[in-house]
């Protein structure tokens, strides 16, 4: 079987996705409060963790990126919807 490389390159970075996504969530739920992500620096250690090197912070905190998925809004309305009253923020 012979596998190209466009798609050997696919599985290698999703590999690093899911092992920069289970380090970062890992080091999240760290139990030792000294030893969490965050607890040094607080925001920008997890600012700089590898997880989020694709984001640039300057551009982002002044709302000057697209964001990847922009929800339809009607239809998250009539989703809504569907839910029970007991699971929606209004009904409390």
């Amino acid at each position: 079987m012979v596998i190209s490389n466009s798609y050997l390159s696919v599985v290698l970075n999703k590999n690093v996705l899911f092992n920069q996504t289970e380090l970062f969530v890992t080091q999240l739920l760290e139990k030792d409060t000294q030893r969490r992500l965050g607890s040094a620096n607080d925001f920008e250690d997890v600012c700089k963790h590898k997880f989020f090197t694709a984001i640039n912070w300057n551009l982002l905190n002044k709302r000057m990126l697209t964001p990847p998925y922009v929800p339809d809004l009607v239809c998250s309305f009539l989703r809504s919807r569907r839910i029970g009253p007991d699971f929606h923020m209004s009904a409390r």
